[in-house]
């Protein structure tokens, strides 16, 4: 983490525990930098529990539009940013990626109710393991490697983050079986212990 952070300028040379630095390397995600007066907006909305309102960029509709928003909290997937919030006009909880936001505006809510976010509150353990077709050696390496439990890695996370946990182990949640299953095959050659209940959890909104 120093190394990355000294890589992408948040630390100096003196700032870190490593004396003697080897040759250093990171990828990051290309992305427009955060608007310092959208990040404020949201930050705002979500600390004196108003609204937002804005105009955003949605890929999968292939259109800008208004949206008004009750913002709850930050969300990193780990390549870029996210606010969860509740969406008024569609009636649900969805994530929205803050550099597709412009004209951020705090408002007060509207006269609506905000259900609770089940989503955010509810546990889901995601159990791993080394992919069935690899030999005992490989195996083995990758079970020291994830420091497994008797062959089981399990990771402890929430419906609302399920999508982005399963992306950074290797999987792709939207390519699915002909049964409509995800497809259980990590990158990583990983693959999931208990795929039905992973299933049933899993977000796949546009």
């Amino acid at each position: 983490m120093q190394l990355e952070m000294l890589s992408r300028g948040f630390r100096t040379k003196d700032e870190i525990w490593i004396k003697d630095l080897p040759r250093v390397a990171t990828v990051s995600v290309s992305s427009r930098p955060l608007e310092k007066r959208i990040v404020q907006a949201v930050v705002k909305a979500i600390t004196t529990g108003s609204a937002l309102h804005c105009v955003y960029a949605s890929i999968s509709s292939g259109v800008d539009s208004e949206r008004t928003l009750a913002p709850t909290a930050l969300v990193s997937d780990g390549h870029r940013w996210h606010v969860r919030a509740y969406h008024f006009e569609k009636d649900r909880f969805s994530d929205f990626v803050l550099t597709r936001m412009a004209n951020p505006k705090v408002v007060r809510k509207p006269d609506q109710i905000v259900p609770s976010d089940d989503e955010w509150d509810e546990e889901i353990t995601v159990k791993l393991s080394a992919a069935g077709t690899l030999n005992e050696w490989r195996r083995r390496q990758l079970e020291h490697e994830y420091e497994m439990e008797n062959g089981t890695l399990s990771v402890l996370t929430t419906k609302a983050m399920l999508f982005y946990v399963l992306r950074q182990y290797g999987f792709n949640p939207y390519d699915r079986e002909d049964d409509g299953m995800m497809r259980n095959v990590s990158s990583f050659q990983l693959e999931v212990m208990n795929p039905q209940e992973v299933e049933e959890c899993l977000r796949r909104r546009k």
